[in-house]
This record gives C-alpha cells, structure tokens and sequence, in this order.
C-alpha cells in the first residue's frame, strides 16, 4: 500500500478522526452563485498503523456568508490512492514525485525507475539539510556506503552468473568488468579510457592505489585454458592462453618502452606494470588443472593468469564478507 509523507498540521494524532485544516481548491462564481470548493485529508495514527481519507465538499456562499453545502464526495483510503496514482500519471504532475513532499512508495512490487529517482532525490534533499540523521541514527547513516556496496555487488555477480550461462562478446565482458572493476580486489581505484597505441578490444587499464597503472586483458570464457598432453600426462598452455600471455607480455614490454610519452600524453605513470589475464572457466577443474595454472603463474613476475571462476569466488566472497559485516553489527547493536 502507498505511503504519503504530508504535513504536520494534517495529522489526527489521538485516533479519532477530528477536523483538520481545510484546503480552498477553487473559488468561482456560477449563475450569479458564489461557489467554493474545498478539500479535506484526515490522517489517523493508530497503533497499528495509520489510515489517510480525503473528501471533497462544494459549498454555495449566501449574501450573509454562510456556506451551504451542495455536495459532498468522501474518498476512502483506496480510492485516495488511485486518485494520486491517477494525478502522478499525468504529464502535467509527472514531476510532483520530484518538486513535493508527497512520495508514493509500494512495499510490495520492486521499485521502478521513478520510485528510484524519488528515494535518491528525498536522501539527496535530507543530506543537504542535514536532516539525514534525525530520521535515521547515525550508526546506520554510517553503514549507508557498506549496505550500498553490498546491493551492487550481489547485483553484479549475478549478471556475472548469467552473462557466462549466456553467449555474449568480448565487448559485452568488457562492459561488465569496466563496471565492476572492484572484483580484481580493493588494491584499484579506476579504470582509465586512455588511448594508447597497443591497446585493443578487451584490454582494460587498472590505476591501483600507488597511483600506477596495470592491464587486464580479457579473452572469452568459453576458450579452452589449459590442455592434457596424455604422451606426457601433463597439462600445458592452450593456444588461446598462450596467445593471450603472448600480447600481455608485449603490453608491458610496449608500456615500458614508451612509458614517457604515455605520462605526458594520457597522465598514467605506468611503472613495471603487471598484467592479468582473464580467461576460460575452472568450475569443472581437478586439483591437477589448478596445480598447473598455480605453477604456471609461479613462472611469471609481472603476468597473472585466472578464470572467471576465480573472479565469481573473489566477487561472492567480498558479497559474503559485507552480510558477516552486517549481522555481526545488527547481533551487536
């Protein structure tokens, strides 16, 4: 059910329904008859819950002044709310929900994109007017950055999980992970559109927090990883993983090469810079598959090899890390 937020002065606080103050809606003169039309909403608290109606009364002025009432229009609660459902979908108030105090929240269906930006501009308004915390206590308005976090990425890995149950493009992936840059860990701080000579689709610059620049080339989840050479009984690079280290190690090489011309043309200071490489899945991987990437990446100092599995368990275990965070201070307080 909508819940309205009106002014002090409209509210019945003892329960009973009382007479609130009255709002002059139009005032006109009809076949030589002074008509005033007039509206009244009655807000009653009760313990459980409170209850809202409007009526809309018509009134003839007499020559003495009295008003005699011509017509009479009680609104129950429901159908006061189809009326401001009514108001709110027509243009001309479409922006009610943004210039007024009156917000229409359903506690059922999911907020949509105006509910949204109605909640972000009430925040926006109560932060500026420093009002935030005495609606809400300060531990929680505190805790606002964590729970905001924590909704986003759970939000994100589930688009994660669907976009790899899916097919979608290099370019898709890069989308996501520009994103959601948070899932290659806490160390980044952005990413960077910087045009640089080598850089190709799926390539994604990191700054991390020294201020540095590293590269995260993305390669699709449905290319092979690692391969069994039975001759050997061995696992060994795929062409695509050894394709992909290839370029990796030649970014960093070209990086470093024209680090200068990078810092005074883009402002990166790019520094021994490490790069990852995202590729494959290892949801179905035995310990001797990851034993190989683990050896693997032991073989590199500036180049580190993962799949999106890896990033998936990193991304749940940040979402797990933000709800053990929460119940611990809920169980405290």
């Amino acid at each position: 059910m909508p819940i309205a937020n009106f002014d002090d002065k409209m509210f019945v606080k003892a329960g009973a329904v009382g007479f609130p103050e009255e709002e002059l809606l139009e005032e006109v003169i009809y076949d030589g008859k002074k008509v005033k039309k007039k509206a009244q909403l009655t807000v009653i608290h009760h313990n459980s819950g409170v209850q809202y109606r409007l009526t809309i009364d018509e009134y003839n002025v007499g020559k003495n002044g009295l008003l005699v009432q011509t017509a009479h229009i009680p609104l129950s609660e429901e159908a006061t709310d189809k009326l401001f459902q009514y108001l709110l979908s027509k243009d001309k108030f479409a922006e009610i929900a943004h210039t007024t105090f009156y917000t229409v929240v359903e506690s059922t269906a999911p907020l949509d994109k105006q509910s949204i930006e109605q909640l972000a501009n009430l925040l926006k308004r109560a932060t500026t007017n420093k009002q935030l915390e005495t609606i809400v206590p300060s531990e929680v308005v505190g805790n606002f950055s964590a729970v905001i976090h924590q909704i986003r990425y759970k939000k994100a890995i589930a688009e994660l999980k669907k976009m790899l149950a899916e097919v979608h493009t290099e370019k898709e992936y890069e989308k996501w992970f520009m994103d959601n840059h948070w899932i290659f860990g806490t160390e980044y701080l952005r990413t960077e559109d910087a045009k640089i000579g080598w850089r190709t689709a799926g390539d994604i610059i990191l700054t991390s927090t020294d201020g540095y620049q590293d590269i995260i080339e993305l390669k699709l989840p449905t290319e092979d990883v690692l391969l069994y050479d039975a001759s050997h009984k061995n696992w060994y690079p795929s062409a695509a993983l050894s394709k992909a280290i290839a370029q990796a190690l030649k970014y960093v090489q070209e990086s470093e090469d024209v680090r200068t011309t990078i810092e005074v043309k883009e402002k990166l200071p790019f520094m021994k810079p490490r790069a990852k490489i995202v590729i494959g899945r290892s949801n179905d991987w035995d310990t001797d598959k990851f034993d190989c990437l683990r050896k693997l990446n032991a073989g590199f100092h500036c180049v580190q090899v993962m799949t999106y599995d890896h990033l998936l368990l990193a991304g749940q275990r940040m979402v797990d890390y933000y709800e053990v965070e929460n119940t611990d201070e809920q169980t405290t307080t």
